[in-house]
């Protein structure tokens, strides 16, 4: 496969990299802090403009506070859905006591329902 010229945008990476920023609620600014490097760089990254090595996407990781995975298209094999789903749950941790009590349940009624049917 041809490679991109290098001033043509990725718009995986750049969706990817830039909607993870957002979602932390941190602008271009706070997130080149984090990572001790230029804002114009995090905008090149994002844009895809600037190839990442994988040392710079485990440190933006590290900086959002997200798995690495969330930053590569596909890279968690998880839906949209799902995706969403997780992302609730992460922000509301005093449900997920809840939830996981109903899941464990339905699963004892479903073992229960197999097993007389």
């Amino acid at each position: 496969m041809a490679k991109r010229p290098y001033s043509q945008a990725d718009p995986d990476t750049r969706l990817l990299i830039r909607k993870a920023r957002l979602a932390a609620g941190l602008t271009q600014e706070e997130l080149a802090e984090r990572l001790d490097t230029s804002p114009v760089s995090i905008g090149r990254y994002e844009t895809g403009e600037r190839q990442i090595t994988v040392e710079k996407l485990l440190a933006i990781a590290d900086a959002l506070g997200i798995p690495a995975a969330q930053l590569i298209r596909d890279g968690d094999g998880l839906t949209e859905d799902e995706r969403s789903l997780l992302a609730w749950l992460r922000n509301h941790p005093s449900d997920q006591r809840v939830i996981q009590s109903t899941l464990r349940g339905l699963q004892e009624a479903r073992k229960e329902f197999e097993h007389d049917n």
